[in-house]
């Protein structure tokens, strides 16, 4: 079980005093639809608290219209540029099954080398992906933040233990943060960590979305493997219980 204190001070990676926006990263967002811009926000609220350097929010002309001037430092785009995506990618909160997202998030899987966070609609979309394809390919650098119904999804079964998710981390090459009142982390390897430190102000729609920005912010300044995900989970939950 981590430690969160100590865990901060061992794998927090220190912010330089003399950094510029470069330094600590640029993360791409793809994220919300017409009746869930809301998700978006909440996702880039997060990663930029966390401390990114430079965000941009891609979605549809609506979300993004909603948006604008709402979050004064990030920058915003309709068309997903697989050329100009940064350091990590955050994909899923808030969008919808249509088929232009299950291209997106097939461009992102085959092409794009740096940390793509899942979550929500994008953690569905892969499970439907995965039915069809199998495999990942060996640069993929997938991070999976799902809870049950969304695991349940991913392994195709109605019950499960966390052996089994455990198994699906190392079959796909993937980290896997597993939410619920117990949290654990697993690596590629198939190690894990429990985190337990349980908040109720936490328990309410949107939560996740926050969570999928902390760690696309950690991401992007250079957080990797199970240290980014101890890291953003301690911080969300330290985050919660400060809140409530």
């Amino acid at each position: 079980i981590l430690d969160p204190l100590n865990y901060l001070r061992s794998k927090l990676i220190p912010r330089s005093p003399i950094g510029y926006k470069g330094t600590f990263g640029h993360l791409t967002v793809v994220a919300g639809s017409v009746n869930m811009h809301g998700a978006a926000l909440l996702v880039a609220d997060g990663a930029l608290r966390s401390g990114v350097g430079t965000l941009r929010l891609y979605g549809n002309e609506e979300t993004l219209k909603s948006l604008r001037g709402r979050i004064s430092e990030v920058t915003y785009g309709t068309e997903l540029n697989m050329d100009n995506l940064g350091d990590a990618v955050v994909f899923g909160p808030g969008l919808t099954r249509e088929e232009e997202n299950k291209r997106r998030l097939e461009m992102l899987l085959m092409h794009y080398h740096g940390p793509l966070i899942l979550d929500a609609i994008g953690i569905r979309l892969l499970a439907e992906w995965l039915k069809m394809q199998r495999h990942l390919p060996p640069t993929c650098q997938l991070y999976l933040t799902p809870h049950v119904g969304e695991m349940r999804s991913l392994l195709g079964v109605d019950k499960y233990t966390m052996t089994d998710v455990q198994s699906f981390a190392i079959k796909y090459h993937c980290h896997i943060l597993h939410k619920g009142e117990v949290t654990t982390l697993f690596d590629t390897q198939g190690n894990w960590h429990h985190y337990s430190w349980p908040c109720s102000g936490l328990a309410k729609a949107g939560s996740g979305d926050v969570l999928a920005g902390i760690l696309g912010g950690l991401a992007a300044s250079g957080h990797r493997g199970m240290d980014l995900l101890g890291v953003g989970c301690i911080l969300h939950n330290l985050a919660g219980h400060e809140a409530s």
